[in-house]
């Protein structure tokens, strides 16, 4: 293993982003990983090349002077290849220069060859979207993602472009846009908890463009409720705010399967929860070694405050997670018979599937006997309860490697909150038709305070009859109808509802 107490060893580079013959986006970044702290102060403008020449970059340096970003000050040619040369005379804190080919002797230097892509003119498309719409059992504090099929320019992305809805109400948010394996991924938190067993809409406006420059074909929206449940107890074990007593993953004589010097727990404010301040979260960074025949990575909470919080069952732990999509298996650890201190009373959660992208609440509801996973202890929660660990494991055909986040350690509380019991209104109302703005379909609903003629028509900006919805004696109670616009063109329309000499109308926003 290399560290910086061992100044013997020269320091490598562990990762890159691109890696070796990569294709990439013209505004790709350049991410270096060193295995040792680096000296800054070793690295000049004649340190550091890229052939053909680019314009003027930046030196932005993280995880403690091991991680180095070049930041450009212009996007790259298109259809291009690139050489990044990092010379010898880079020299890590003991003064040890750059070993550049990895063959255990530092004074060469390294090399990285990649290519960008074509200029292309295809528009940027979602692929994946957490809740997918239509779900009706999104948490009420959990993150909201889209995934795009290619990288899309961040500049283009505000609170126009980027909107939630409860019904014709818009929602403060806040959002984290970040890139994996050169595709965007987009977060968005509301800065409030959402209501619970409530309607929403999330919606990207089509002036979001790729990095070309071309927008997306259609304004994007994704229906979903969330579920009937609300909290009332939050108890905050750690919030990666400050480095805690968090051992390195090869500490635990448990870790088997590992590349060690690839291999790291640490703080950054790279990525966060775009709601919560201050922006910051723990990594974990990883590499299987192929050649092993198990795998287990235990992430240990050592000590401190977080260590010393015992609770029973009654309780959901919970943390938010940002996977990379790989496909490995991430699950919780607790103690039992706390505080008795034994590798026999290790309990496990259930192995969890990494096979998404970006933020996502992750929790283990410790109440319920069948969410308890298969390790060391015998298979039972018996309080007190103690928090021990985050461990990962690999099987064939998961990635390799990866780097997760972490933020919000923390136990909560539930309680149902039913749907209403159907009560006659008292009142004649007219509700704003959802999802709104709407492409082809939405919703309207409606109260009738007694049974009596119903007459629910929609006109456009001119005032000419466009369609007739409902013409016909109702019962009452509240009603909804569904109305197809395909055969109408994108703009305002208004929907006019008449009961009992009475008359409600209300604006819809149609946008194809």
């Amino acid at each position: 293993m290399q560290s910086d107490s061992i100044p013997s060893f020269a320091p490598t580079i562990i990762a890159t982003t691109p890696a070796e013959g990569d294709t990439v986006s013209i505004n790709s970044p350049i991410v270096i990983h060193f295995s040792k702290t680096m000296d800054t102060t070793s690295f000049d403008d004649t340190t550091i090349t890229i052939a053909p020449e680019i314009g003027i970059f930046q030196l932005v340096w993280s995880d403690g002077n091991k991680t180095l970003t070049l930041e450009m000050s212009e996007y790259l040619e298109y259809d291009t290849y690139y050489t990044l040369t990092i010379e010898p005379s880079a020299k890590d804190i003991n003064g040890r220069p750059l070993d550049g080919d990895g063959d255990g002797i530092g004074g060469d230097a390294f090399i990285l060859n990649f290519k960008t892509k074509a200029r292309d003119d295809v528009p940027p498309e979602v692929i994946f979207t957490y809740p997918a719409t239509g779900s009706d059992s999104f948490d009420v504090r959990d993150i909201i993602t889209f995934v795009f099929d290619e990288l899309i320019d961040p500049n283009t992305l505000d609170t126009n472009s980027v909107r939630l809805y409860k019904s014709s109400i818009k929602i403060p948010i806040q959002f984290l846009h970040s890139a994996i394996d050169n595709k965007s991924v987009l977060n968005i938190q509301p800065e409030q908890s959402l209501e619970a067993n409530t309607e929403y809409t999330a919606l990207l406006w089509n002036t979001i463009t790729d990095t070309t420059g071309n927008p997306m074909e259609s304004y994007f929206t994704v229906n979903f409720r969330t579920l009937p449940e609300g909290y009332t107890e939050t108890v905050m074990m750690e919030d990666f705010t400050y480095p805690g007593d968090w051992k390195q993953p090869s500490y635990s004589g448990s870790t088997t399967g590992i590349i060690v010097h690839n291999t790291e727990w640490g703080y950054t404010s790279a990525i966060y929860l775009p709601a919560i301040s201050p922006r910051k979260s723990a990594y974990l960074r990883y590499e299987w070694d192929t050649t092993a025949s198990e795998f287990l990575l235990r992430e240990y909470l050592y000590g401190g405050p977080p260590k010393e919080i015992l609770f029973d069952t009654t309780y959901i732990l919970q943390c938010y997670i940002y996977s990379d999509g790989s496909n490995n298996k991430f699950r919780f650890c607790l103690d039992d018979h706390a505080p008795i201190d034994s590798a026999h009373f290790h309990e496990v959660s259930k192995w969890i599937t990494l096979d998404w992208y970006g933020w996502q609440l992750v929790e283990w509801k410790l109440n319920d006997p069948n969410s308890v996973g298969e390790w060391i202890g015998d298979g039972i929660l018996t309080p007190p309860l103690r928090f021990d660990s985050f461990q990962l494991t690999h099987e064939v055909g998961d990635s390799v490697s990866g780097k997760i986040y972490f933020d919000e350690l923390r136990l909560v509380k539930k309680t149902f909150i039913g749907v209403e019991e159907r009560e006659i209104p008292v009142t004649f109302r007219l509700f704003q038709n959802y999802p709104n703005p709407f492409n082809l379909k939405t919703t309207i609903s409606f109260a009738l305070p007694r049974e009596g003629f119903v007459e629910l028509k929609v006109y456009d900006v001119a005032g000419r009859e466009v369609a007739t919805l409902i013409d016909k004696p109702m019962a009452e109670g509240t009603h909804k109808v569904s109305y197809d616009a395909s055969s109408l063109a994108s703009g305002v329309y208004y929907y006019r509802l008449t009961f009992d000499r009475q008359t409600m109308t209300k604006k819809m926003l149609l946008v194809k």
